[in-house]
C-alpha cells in the first residue's frame, strides 16, 4: 500500500484525467520502490473511469478538481508534506530504484532530471523520438527536472499555468536563472508511448507551440539553445556512434520530419 501516515521526505504528485489503466501501472511501480519514504498525491480532473476508487484501493491520496496539468501540479505541491517533490505523469512507469537514487543524488542540487526511455511497441515515430531523447540525455534541456526541492519550487513560483507543453522547460529555466543547482541522475522512467503515431505527435506539438512564444519571451537565451538544430544533430550522431546500432540511422529521416514540422510551428511564437 502506498499510504504514508508519517512525514514523508518525498511527495509524488501525479495529475490525472481519464487514464486509470495507465495510472494503475504507475502506482504499481511506485509500490515496488526500494525506498518507501514518500507519499503519493493524485490530482484528478473529474475522471469518469474509476480513478478515485483506484486511488482509494491502492493508498494514493486523491483530490478531484477542475484544473489543467500545471495547476494540478501546483496544487499538489501546495499540500505536499515532503521536502522534495517528484512530478510524474500517468503514462510513466518507474524502475524500482528511482526514489532511492533521487534521494541519494540530491546532495548539492536543488532539482534533478531523470532519464526517460520511451516504450514504443515497435512504433516507428515513437522510436524516432526515443532516439533523440536518448541522444540528448545529460545535456541542457534534454529532460526537464522532475525531482525538485520544495523550497526551490516555491521560490520560483512553480509551474506557469498559462503554458501548455513548455511549462516543464519554463520551470527548469526559472530554476537556473534563480541560481538553483540542476543536475541529472540515471534513474530510469519508462514513458509509454505505444499509441503515439505521427498524427498524434504533430497534434501534440501543434498544441504546445501555441505557448512557445511565452517561453521565448521569458527566456530568450535559453530559447536559442533549445531550438539549435546543430546541438541536436551532434547529440544524435553521437548517440548512434556510441550505441553501435547502425540500424538507428533508419530513424533519422522520421525524426528530421517531426522536428522540422515542430520547428516551423513554433518559429512565429519565438520571434
Amino acid at each position: 500500500m502506498l499510504r504514508n501516515n508519517g512525514k514523508p521526505t518525498v511527495s509524488v504528485i501525479v495529475p490525472a484525467w481519464n487514464s486509470a489503466a495507465n495510472l494503475e501501472r504507475l502506482l504499481a511501480s511506485l509500490d515496488a520502490q526500494t525506498s518507501r519514504d514518500f507519499e503519493v498525491l493524485v490530482v484528478d480532473r473529474h475522471s469518469a473511469d474509476g480513478t478515485g476508487s483506484l486511488c482509494s484501493r491502492t493508498g494514493a491520496t486523491y483530490f478531484d478538481m477542475d484544473a489543467g496539468r500545471s495547476e494540478a501540479r501546483n496544487y499538489g505541491a501546495s499540500i505536499a508534506r515532503g521536502k522534495y517533490l517528484l512530478f510524474l505523469d500517468t503514462d510513466m512507469e518507474l524502475s524500482a530504484d528511482v526514489v532511492g537514487l533521487c534521494l541519494a543524488g540530491a546532495d548539492g542540487f536543488d532539482a534533478l532530471c531523470l532519464r526517460e526511455k520511451a516504450v514504443t511497441g515497435g512504433n516507428y515515430w515513437a522510436r524516432a523520438r526515443a532516439l533523440e531523447r536518448d541522444s540528448m540525455f545529460g545535456t541542457l534541456f534534454s529532460e526537464s527536472p522532475r525531482f525538485i526541492r520544495r523550497a526551490a519550487f516555491d521560490r520560483v513560483g512553480g509551474y506557469d499555468r498559462e503554458m501548455v507543453g513548455y511549462e516543464d522547460l519554463d520551470l527548469q529555466a526559472k530554476l537556473i536563472e534563480s541560481g538553483f543547482g540542476v543536475g541529472w541522475v540515471n534513474a530510469m522512467i519508462y514513458h509509454h508511448e505505444e499509441g503515439i503515431g505521427l498524427r498524434e505527435y504533430l497534434a501534440k506539438r501543434s498544441l504546445y507551440s501555441t505557448t512557445s512564444g511565452i517561453y521565448a519571451r521569458k527566456h530568450r537565451a535559453f530559447w536559442k539553445v533549445l531550438r539549435s538544430p546543430v546541438r541536436r544533430g551532434k547529440g544524435l550522431v553521437g548517440a548512434i556512434i556510441s550505441s553501435g546500432n547502425i540500424g538507428s540511422i533508419a530513424l533519422v529521416p522520421g525524426l528530421f520530419l517531426m522536428r522540422s514540422v515542430e520547428y516551423l510551428s513554433s518559429v512565429g511564437g519565438g520571434r
